[in-house]
This record gives structure tokens, C-alpha cells and sequence, in this order.
């Protein structure tokens, strides 16, 4: 009999793990026989392919606390009536409400807490504490990138590293470029791509400050930037007010491949990363990567030089290293051919989906 398994998640809005969960559902439901539930905690769903693959979507939203008690009793009846073999959580709060479904009813828990390699809470914090906790109840941790693993403090004894996964399928279609450029508004030979969320994590501000000094060096490259957050209005406000003509904030968008497509380099200016999907995408398109994310787990898929370049968040060094690519389209496609052949074979969605499986199948040892 096929294994039944509980997800339980956060939330399905835009978002690099919430990519890498909904791309593992689409291997699972083609490629095995499991019988899936996934649990949200919020019904803002931006991947609402999810619903194209069959699998029952089950939303337990908070009433009035954000540390909602009454989730946990909801969660186990849920857990009572499918009667899963195993519970995957991808959060810590999601994993805090599966502690008494797993304690009552003796079932694994696979956790998928680390997708970022810098800890963003402090030893003291109630956050810590719970992370602790999940980690006692868990019986296995996973992280997406080894800087991430060693950040938390732990190490392949207690936890694994499984790379995202991509469906290679997505970056085979014939994207009109023209077509895709005029709709967006763009008449410059050359375009620069930052996919990522509008978060403190990730250095718009700096997005922006190239794009000026663009403004005199090459007025022939244009500076698009796709994703929403809570900084958005920010960077729209400074682009607006400060009359920076040469970039495009398209928002939140669901035709990322055909945008990254259309652009020559791929841009990811943050302070640090887990393994970023955008990283991925932009190699999975043959596109030259710059990335500033030298603390995280960027080194892990970026070998300077030779697929793209990891650097410091300096303003002038980047300028240069992109004026250097831009004029230099022997290197775009030097840089980019070596990413895109790495993607194939470190993180498609098939060797992702063959280690999710090998954790099912008792990769790990039960506690309790």
C-alpha cells in the first residue's frame, strides 16, 4: 500500500520554498502512487497550479492569534481522519502544531526548517526556543544548502542537505522575446533581472543605485525587477522621486521563466541566501549570474568565474564586473552554458524528488 503523506505549510504565497514545496508536490504526484493532503495556514495562495495536480488542499487558518491555539486540536483531527504514514512540515510553527498529532499517534516528522544560511533569530529568543523544540521532536531536520546547516548548528547527523529542484521542462518552450519585450515597455538591447521578494534581505536599494549609474554609462540596458514584499512601495517611491528611467517593477508575476528568458544577465543582490531559486532559474536559462550573497549558500552553485560571479556589496565593483558582461557576449555565453549544464545535473527536479523519496523510505530514524 503507497505511503500517505500530511503537508503541512506556512503559506503558498510567492516565495523560493514555497516554489521548491510546490515543484516536490508536482514529482510525487507524477512519479509515485502517494496519496497527498497539504495543510495551509493562510489562504493567500499565489501557486494555484497546486490545484491543477489534484491534491486536496485543506486551508486552517488563524483565528485572532497569530500563535493560534486552537490549530493544534484542528491539526489532530485532520491527522486522526487521513491517517498519514508521515508528516512533513516546512516552518517552525508548523512543525510546533504537529508535535502532539506525532506524540499521540507515533508518527515520523519530517522537517524542512533551514532554507536560508543566516540565522535570523538570536539565542534568547522565544523563536530559538521553538526551533529547539523542533528539533528534539523531529526526526529529521532539512536544510537546502550545507551553509545553512552549519548556521543552525547542525551537522548530517541530525539533519540533511537536499538541494532545490527544478523542472527542466519549464525553460525548453521558444519565448518571442520582442513580443515579451514590447508588452513589458522595453526598447534596450541589454536586460538586467532581479527575481527575488521585496524583504530586508534582499538589497534593492543597491538594484537601484547600478541602474543610476547605468543612466550614463550605457543607456541601451534596461533593469527589471520581478517579485512583491514590504519594501515594494519603498523602491517604487525612490525609482518614482528620483526619476530613474531605466528600471521596471513589474511586481508580483507568474511568467518568470519567459521574463528571465528575454533578459541577458540575472541579478540577485541580497545579504544572504539559502540556495535561491532565482539563481537556479536564471542558470536553467543559460542566463551569466551576479550575486552579492558571499555569506550564504550561493557558493555551494556559483564557481566565479566559471558559471557567474559572487561579490560584495559594493556599488563600483559591480558596475564594472556588469559593464564587463554586457560587453562581453562570448562571456554571457561561456558563463551561462556552464550554469545551465550544472543545473541539469545538481538540481533538476528528478534528483531533488529521488532524495525527498529516500527520506520517505525511512530515512530517518523515529523518535519516541
Amino acid at each position: 500500500m503507497n505511503k500517505k503523506i500530511l503537508f503541512f505549510v506556512d503559506t503558498l504565497r510567492s516565495g523560493g520554498m514555497e516554489r521548491r514545496f510546490v515543484e516536490l508536490l508536482h514529482y510525487l504526484k507524477n512519479k509515485t502512487g502517494y496519496e497527498i493532503q497539504v495543510i495551509v495556514l493562510s489562504d493567500d495562495i499565489h501557486y494555484d497550479y497546486i490545484y491543477d495536480l489534484g491534491i486536496e488542499v485543506k486551508i486552517l487558518k488563524r483565528i485572532l492569534l497569530k500563535k493560534d491555539p486552537s490549530i493544534f486540536f484542528r491539526f489532530l483531527k485532520i491527522v486522526k481522519k487521513f491517517k498519514p504514514d508521515i508528516i512533513h512540515t516546512w516552518s517552525i510553527m508548523t512543525t510546533i502544531y504537529c508535535i502532539p498529532s506525532k506524540i499521540i499517534f507515533q508518527l515520523p516528522l519530517i522537517a524542512s526548517l533551514i532554507s536560508n544560511a543566516k540565522k535570523e533569530f538570536g539565542r534568547w529568543s522565544l523563536k530559538n526556543l521553538f526551533f529547539q523544540i523542533c528539533c528534539y521532536y523531529s526526526d529529521i531536520i532539512l536544510a537546502n544548502s550545507y551553509s545553512g546547516l552549519i548556521e543552525y548548528g547542525l551537522n548530517e547527523l541530525n539533519g540533511k542537505v537536499i538541494y532545490n529542484g527544478v523542472r527542466l521542462e519549464r525553460f525548453h518552450n521558444n519565448f518571442n522575446k520582442t513580443k515579451i519585450l514590447n508588452e513589458i515597455g522595453i526598447k534596450t538591447s541589454v536586460v538586467v533581472i532581479m527575481v527575488a521578494s521585496f524583504l530586508k534581505s534582499k538589497n534593492y536599494d543597491l538594484f537601484l543605485n547600478v541602474a543610476k549609474e547605468f543612466e550614463n554609462i550605457n543607456k541601451d540596458v534596461a533593469f527589471v525587477a520581478v517579485g512583491d514584499g514590504e519594501k515594494f512601495q519603498s523602491i517604487k517611491y525612490r525609482v518614482q522621486n528620483e526619476n530613474i528611467t531605466n528600471v521596471h517593477l513589474l511586481g508580483k508575476q507568474q511568467n518568470i521563466e519567459e521574463l528571465v528568458a528575454v533578459s541577458d544577465i540575472g541579478v540577485l543582490f541580497t545579504y544572504s541566501e539559502g540556495i535561491s531559486n532565482s539563481i537556479i532559474e536564471y542558470m536553467a536559462l543559460g542566463k551569466p549570474v551576479i550575486t552579492t550573497d558571499s555569506y550564504g549558500g550561493s557558493k555551494e552553485i556559483i564557481k566565479n568565474g566559471k558559471n557567474g560571479y559572487i561579490m560584495d556589496n559594493n556599488l563600483d565593483e559591480i558596475v564594472k564586473k556588469l559593464n564587463e558582461l554586457i560587453e562581453n557576449k562570448a562571456l554571457q555565453d561561456s558563463l551561462g552554458e556552464e550554469g545551465k549544464q550544472l543545473i541539469k545535473t545538481k538540481f533538476s527536479l528528478e534528483r531533488m524528488g529521488r532524495e525527498f523519496l529516500d527520506i520517505y523510505k525511512y530515512g530517518y530514524k523515529l523518535k519516541g
